[in-house]
């Protein structure tokens, strides 16, 4: 299991995505927790220079869970939120 650790110093205070063995179903799933009102951005990058969206919500308070399908090359991912 790989797990990430950001600490940030507004709403939520630490971000920790959680990500499980892989499905085998050519994805792949992560979680965190949300903070109720809370923008999230999932971005991606395959240098980590130039980050695009993949994914954009809002949080509900509750464990957020993500599949992502296994890209071809290598990418990289990270989380954005904003109060």
């Amino acid at each position: 299991m790989l797990s990430l650790t950001v600490n940030a110093s507004s709403i939520p205070p630490e971000i920790v995505l959680t990500v499980p063995p892989p499905t085998g179903k050519g994805q792949f799933q992560f979680r965190f927790p949300t903070a109720a009102g809370v923008s999230y951005t999932l971005q991606y990058s395959t240098d980590l220079q130039t980050w695009s969206p993949f994914l954009t919500f809002s949080g509900a308070g509750g464990t957020q869970s993500i599949m992502v399908p296994l890209p071809a090359g290598q990418r990289f991912y990270r989380l954005k939120f904003e109060p």
